[in-house]
């Protein structure tokens, strides 16, 4: 297997864009649908949307249940709390959907990883986290879902139009953890000289772009990424959520999966570099990476 290309600054310097257009508004910036959370775990959905809201994206609409809105409009109030009811019957408003952050893996996430699978228009791209990826494990029929969804056709840039590569494979993103990965390939583990085989097996498996996390996190999108930034202290509760956000985020603003994936994953970890400069590894939180975004884009 080739070597895995290094994401670096360069590179992902070119995905984003510089200065806004001064006549715009905030649709000009995608429109955003989160499905996180489950009754008392409104926290994942607070750190996705507000790295999502830190990583330029216009609107962000949290589907949750309504026990957790109170909360979320009081800590999040630029986000707009919908119904999970509600925002199943419009999914075709939506520039791009994450679905997983703290939603638990029971029946009520089956039918929404299913629904959104098989109801979202074709070209909106979608990432799949967490407990959303944990029910795809468990049923044949999510798994034949989601190979379904990225088997429709899709130009080489991810976007709905000419036959499919897999470079622009459905625009689905997965972000699996290395335990959620072998739950995925129905094996016991994933050992580290493994990573990148059980990354590209991942992404011909769901025909998506597969985003394996961990040390030296590992992208495949037609070619194998490598990222090259992040610390040991980001393994810590949130810090998968933050990345949804900041990945969805993108998606939202009209990147291409794999453009997407590789500027979240390289911004995700240098916000994160940036904290443990400042407070070292052991403390850091996953909200402190989402309050590290704004020096990184500074610094793109």
């Amino acid at each position: 297997m080739k070597e895995a290309f290094l994401i670096n600054k360069e590179l992902v310097k070119g995905l984003i864009s510089g200065q806004r257009d001064p006549d715009t508004d905030k649709r000009d910036y995608g429109d955003l649908l989160i499905f996180a959370g489950k009754e008392g775990m409104a926290g994942a959905a607070i750190l996705a949307a507000k790295a999502a809201l830190r990583s330029g994206v216009g609107l962000v609409k949290l589907a949750t249940p309504k026990s957790n809105f109170p909360i979320i409009q009081r800590v999040v109030p630029e986000a707009i709390c919908i119904e999970e009811e509600s925002a199943l019957s419009n999914l075709r408003y939506y520039t791009a959907i994450v679905i997983g952050p703290g939603m638990g893996a029971d029946e009520r996430t089956e039918r929404i990883v299913a629904n959104v699978l098989e109801e979202a228009p074709i070209c909106t791209p979608i990432l799949i986290d967490a407990d959303g990826l944990n029910v795809i494990a468990l049923r044949d029929e999510l798994r034949s879902a989601c190979r379904r969804r990225g088997a429709k056709p899709t130009d080489s840039s991810g976007k709905c139009g000419k036959a499919i590569t897999l470079a622009g494979a459905g625009p689905l993103v997965i972000t699996p953890h290395k335990r959620e990965a072998a739950r995925l390939l129905g094996c016991e583990s994933i050992d580290a000289a493994e990573r990148k085989a059980a990354c590209v097996k991942l992404a011909e498996t769901f025909n998506c772009v597969a985003l394996l996390k961990g040390s030296g996190t590992l992208i495949a999108s037609g070619e194998v990424y490598q990222n090259t930034t992040g610390n040991p202290g980001m393994a810590t509760a949130g810090s998968g959520d933050v990345l949804s956000g900041v990945i969805g985020a993108f998606l939202a603003q009209g990147m291409s999966a794999g453009e997407a994936a590789i500027a979240g994953a390289y911004i995700h970890g240098l916000a994160g570099d940036l904290v443990a400069e400042n407070i070292g590894e052991r403390s850091l939180m996953a909200s402190d990476i989402i309050d590290a975004l704004p020096e990184v884009f500074k610094r793109l």
